[in-house]
């Protein structure tokens, strides 16, 4: 008896203890139609599996269907976010259904909500992706990157943007300019890695409009193989741009024009192979390697196969692959329809601390699409012949035939094609022999014959 009182006691308290387990923060009160959404997702206790944008679900009294993208910054931390579809004033909320995890040595399954005010207002803007991330490796050349905004009322407003990390990001482009109605632009980043120390490298980008709207737009940099949890206590805010609403200040070059083909993939559903390797065009990669060798490295390239843009390319390695194979991925936020990317991948076997890994490289993108290579790698104490020294091709599982083998293939073929042509020439000999010596007795034979006849 008292077991199940306890047990009927836990599962009333369960929904309050659970409550914070998952905590999904917006980074406004409210929002209007056609707006991008975005909210910090931080988990306090251990999923049993990685978030994806599909657990995400938009509703008020029924589910709403929403264009939406998940990043993944860290083990606990995501960035969701979404576009506000065309919807009246009210209350909303995004949910998190049957989410299950680890607490306290006991798998729980749970539902988690966060509130979405909607509020129409007559000036609005668009931004996609909502969120910036990328990886990289230590000091390195600067990253480009682009997003796409856009003024979705109807009259014409100015924009400015900054940055509140000026070492991080050193370059917006534009970052004054005017919008008329219903037209879009790009806004370029320039960002620089000063430092090797690991960890994230972060900024907040302040979007402001004369209407009196402001946008906070985060840039997040983590350096690769970093296994730390992700916080904004370190960075410091953004300051809110003072805009004139004066328009003769606004620089005459900086006016864009209107683009009536807008990227707005409402409607679009994408396929699930949209992000491909094309070069190589296998699975599987088989690769022998001696102890403390020589490096192994490939250059590789992405494509866009969908018909919209595909977000934030992002690749990892599954299993114990990543003690060996590192890899630098092309750094673009937007990859264009048709746009292809590279990748470099390298094998340390230096690095090695067994005999064989087996794992995959996987790629993807916020819209659901991956793609992977599979590594079979092993390693062995004798010497192993490379083509080159330095940066050796990969050998791989695709039906490409041993040229020793096929040398050998080649003598055998042209042996017994030998033998054959030797056995027909033999035949052809000996039968004409015996045509040759049949034909004099044939006509002896017929004269004998003759002579009995007389």
């Amino acid at each position: 008896m008292k077991f199940l009182i306890v047990f009927l006691i836990s599962l009333v308290l369960l929904p309050i203890v659970s409550a914070s387990d998952i905590d999904i923060n917006f980074s406004k009160t409210s929002y209007s139609s056609g707006e991008s959404a975005w909210a910090q997702v931080t988990s306090n206790v251990n999923l049993s599996r990685d978030l994806t944008s599909s657990d995400f679900i938009f509703t008020q009294s029924s589910s709403i269907p929403i264009t939406k993208a998940l990043t993944k910054v860290s083990k606990n931390t995501y960035f969701f976010y979404f576009e506000i579809p065309k919807l009246t004033d009210g209350d909303y909320k995004i949910e998190l259904k049957s989410i299950d995890y680890v607490k306290n040595n006991v798998l729980v399954r749970n539902n988690f909500t966060s509130a979405v005010k909607i509020e129409n207002k007559n000036q609005t803007i668009y931004f996609w992706p909502a969120v910036l991330f990328s990886e990289y490796l230590d000091q390195e050349n600067p990253v480009f990157a682009d997003i796409l905004l856009k003024n979705i009322g109807w009259e014409k407003r100015r924009f400015m943007v900054v940055s509140s990390n000026d070492k991080l990001v050193n370059s917006i482009t534009p970052f004054d300019f005017t919008l008329i109605g219903q037209s879009v632009t790009w806004v370029d980043f320039r960002t620089d890695i000063e430092d090797y120390t690991p960890g994230f490298k972060t900024a907040k980008i302040m979007i402001s409009t004369d209407g009196g709207e402001n946008y906070e737009y985060p840039i997040i940099m983590k350096k690769k193989w970093y296994a730390g949890e992700f916080s904004w206590n370190q960075v410091a805010p953004a300051e809110t741009p003072n805009i004139t609403t004066n328009n003769s200040e606004i620089p005459a070059n900086n006016t864009i024009t209107n683009i009536t083909n807008s990227t707005d993939n409402t409607t679009y559903v994408y396929p699930s192979d949209s992000l491909k390797f094309i070069d190589p065009a296998y699975k599987v990669v088989e690769q022998t390697l001696k102890y403390n060798g020589e490096k192994v490295g490939v250059d590789w390239t992405l494509k866009n196969f969908a018909e919209q843009p595909l977000h934030n390319i992002t690749a990892l390695t599954t299993s114990d692959l990543g003690e060996i194979v590192k890899f630098e991925l092309e750094n673009k936020s937007i990859l264009a329809p048709g746009e292809e990317i590279g990748i470099k991948v390298v094998v340390y076997p230096n690095m090695s601390k067994q005999e064989k890994y087996t794992g995959r490289l996987e790629v993807s993108a916020t819209e659901n699409t991956t793609d992977y290579i599979e590594f079979h790698i092993k390693f062995v104490n004798e010497t192993v012949k490379t083509e080159n020294n330095t940066l050796p091709t990969i050998n791989t599982s695709t039906p490409v035939v041993n040229k020793t083998q096929e040398k050998q293939e080649e003598k055998s073929n042209s042996t017994a094609l030998i033998i054959v042509l030797f056995v027909i020439m033999i035949i052809g000999i000996v039968a004409l022999i015996f045509y040759k010596k049949s034909k004099p007795r044939k006509e002896r034979l017929d004269e004998y014959l003759q002579n009995i006849k007389k």
